[in-house]
This record gives C-alpha cells, sequence and structure tokens, in this order.
C-alpha cells in the first residue's frame, strides 16, 4: 500500500511545512540522546533525513532511521547484600549503594532497590531525561525500602534531675541531632509551653504563648499571661519561636526576661520589621501587629514533661523523659542528622517511587 502511495508520500514530505514537521520532530527527540553529541553530528542527522526524502524514499526508511537513534535503558539493582564491585545490572549481581548506582546510570536508566533501610546522603545531579524516557528509581517488587536520616543513640542511660524533676541521661555524646525517635515515636525538643505530638497539640496555636501586641514594639514583646505564665521560668538566653508575621515565623534569641506584675516582656536585638528595634508593630515589614504567637526552647530548664529532650552541646550530655513504662536500655533510640537524603540538582523527569522516609526527606533545586 505504502509502494502504491509513493507519489503522494513523496508531496507530503517535500511540501514545506510537514519538512519542518518532520525534521523539527526528529531535533527534539535527538537533542535528548545522550550517546550522540556536537554540531557535527546533528547536521549529519539532517543531512540523512534530507537524502533520504529527497531520494523518494518512502516512511518506512524515516520510522527505521529513527528507530536506528532511539533510547537505550539499563536497569540497575541495589541491595543490603550486594557490593559496589558488581555488575549491578542484574538481580543476583546488585550494588551494595544507591549512590554508587546513582553514579552508574545516563539519562532514562532504571535503578530497582531491594528491601532493607538505607543510610545514605544520595546527590543527582544533571539528569536530563525526557517525557516518555523518564530516569526511575524505585523499590523492587514492592519491597519495603526505607531511607533513614537517623543514627542509633548508643551508650548507658541512667537516672538525673533537673529542677527536681527525673529524667535519664547519656552521657558523653557527641553526635548533633535535631530530631529524638523513641522506637517510631518522636520525642519533643524541651519547650515551654509544654505540648505533645501524641495528641497534635504542638501543633496548635492555643498551645503557645499568646503575645499582647498593644505595647509591644520589635525587639520588645509582651506576654499575654492570661493565657499562659512562664511563672518563675526564666525565658532569657532561650530561642524564641516567634509567629508575629500572620503566617510567617522567626527565630529569636531571647536576650532578656522581664518577670513582672502583670504581662512579662521578653526582648531581642535582631529586628523582625523593616524599621529596627523600637519600631511599632503597623506598616512595619513582615512583622504584623496582630495574631502574635510564641513557644521557646533552647534551655535544659524547659524539661520538664514527659516525651520531651534536650542536648547540651556545651557538656555533651543528651536528657530525656521518656514514654511512662518505657525501658530505655531496651528500646530503640534514633537521633535525625540529616534534613535531606535525596538531593537534586538540574535535572528533567526524574520519578522516585515506593520509598519510605524516615527522619529525613527530599530536597530540589533548578529541576
Amino acid at each position: 500500500m505504502m509502494q502504491g502511495n509513493g507519489g503522494n508520500l513523496e508531496r507530503y514530505f517535500l511540501s514545506q511545512n510537514n519538512f519542518i514537521k518532520i525534521i523539527t520532530t526528529i531535533s527534539l527527540n535527538f537533542k535528548y540522546c545522550k550517546v550522540c553529541e556536537g554540531f557535527f553530528i546533528i547536521m549529519n542527522f539532517f543531512t540523512i533525513i534530507r537524502d533520504i526524502i529527497y531520494s523518494r524514499s518512502n516512511l518506512i526508511s524515516v520510522i527505521c532511521l529513527i528507530g536506528f537513534f532511539s533510547f537505550s535503558q539499563t536497569s540497575y539493582y541495589v541491595a543490603k547484600s550486594g557490593s559496589n564491585s558488581n555488575s549491578g545490572t542484574s538481580v543476583s549481581s546488585p550494588f551494595l549503594t544507591i549512590s554508587h548506582a546513582i553514579s552508574q546510570i545516563n539519562a532514562g536508566d532504571q535503578i530497582f532497590i531491594r528491601r532493607g533501610t538505607y543510610h545514605e546522603e544520595i546527590i543527582i545531579n544533571n539528569i536530563d531525561s525526557s517525557i516518555g524516557n523518564e530516569t526511575l528509581i524505585t523499590n523492587y517488587n514492592n519491597e519495603q525500602v526505607i531511607i533513614d536520616g537517623s543514627i542509633n543513640v548508643t551508650g548507658q542511660w541512667i537516672d538525673d534531675t533537673i529542677g527536681g524533676v527525673g529524667v535519664k541521661k547519656v552521657e558523653s555524646f557527641t553526635e548533633s541531632i535535631t530530631q529524638l525517635f523513641v522506637g517510631n515515636d518522636q520525642m519533643v525538643m524541651a519547650r515551654w509551653p509544654n505540648a505533645q505530638f501524641s495528641d497534635l497539640s504542638i501543633y496548635d496555636h492555643d498551645n503557645w504563648a499568646h503575645g499582647e501586641e498593644t505595647g509591644s514594639t520589635d525587639g520588645s514583646f509582651l506576654i499575654d499571661e492570661t493565657y499562659e505564665n512562664p511563672g518563675s521560668l526564666n525565658l532569657a538566653n532561650s530561642i524564641g519561636i516567634l509567629n508575629v508575621g500572620s503566617f510567617r515565623t522567626f527565630n529569636r534569641n531571647i536576650a532578656t526576661h522581664t518577670q513582672q506584675g502583670g504581662d512579662d516582656v521578653i526582648t531581642y536585638t535582631n529586628p523582625i520589621g523593616d524599621n529596627g528595634i523600637g519600631a511599632g508593630l503597623s506598616n512595619n515589614g513582615e512583622l504584623k501587629d496582630k495574631h502574635h504567637y510564641f513557644f521557646f526552647e533552647g534551655k535544659k530548664e524547659f524539661l520538664d514533661n514527659q516525651n520531651e529532650w534536650f542536648l547540651d552541646h556545651v557538656n555533651d550530655v543528651l536528657y530525656l523523659k521518656p514514654p511512662n513504662g518505657i525501658d530505655l536500655n531496651n528500646t530503640p533510640i534514633r537521633g535525625k542528622i540529616r534534613d535531606y537524603s535525596i538531593s537534586i540538582s538540574g535535572s528533567e523527569h526524574l520519578k522516585i517511587n515506593g520509598l519510605t522516609f524516615f527522619a529525613t526527606t527530599i530536597h530540589t533545586s533548578g529541576s
């Protein structure tokens, strides 16, 4: 049938618009082929297409040529029992680490990860795949794959007290952690006012201290004690988490805490608004004149409630008031050390599927 329509097919190719469509389509597909490099090859490719069309070749010739330049795709495998000296290209010869598999792939390849927990910092740069030829990173056959941004907390937990409150501690703890987990439950960094993950109170502004906007300035906030009263607890030299920008929250080192009859006053020295320390709240950049909420962290003295923890960086001591009935010396304790376990930059059409993240997440930029 195509031979009988050869004349019509030739006229179709030689019409200016259709010739441009063919060349444009091939050009767009061609640019994503990492095997081919350089302007010289692209120009030669166009010359071949031109010769096919002007020599009365039919559509099959063009299709065959495009097929010749079709994408190749390699599958790699990763397993906890693998080795980075393996080929990685079969289930029976997997790599050991995801990072090594990433270092081997080209755009459009696939990585299948076997079950297990992986403690890696994975960097993905400049993987330029295309629609229909995406690069895939996925679990193998629906197996559970966990990307873990935490470390085991080792050492003996011993008894101690803070301000008369019984707590546990591990000494000579030199790791820098930002979250603590007992089993799979996240603990609360010691804070005032108290709140919990377990009952979701940590997300509720009603469990934060409230500001008294009248009389407050940038650098000096009044605490409305009709909601929360710190009493004799000194907030100076703590970190104030200050939700004072409508939906925006700012961290400030608290310089002073004046305890007085009526509302207490906290001060900080780095302005939030545009008009400097001491300026009013109205018309002052990101600082707003209503809906002020605060809580405070960063002091050992705040550790007074179940499920709270504190890391003393100066003395290398980790403190915890554990959940009731938990034996810390026979329970997995983990600390978060890495915000991002997968960082992606300068990449396109990358699909990540079937991975579970614990105490970490993904970061992307320019992708």
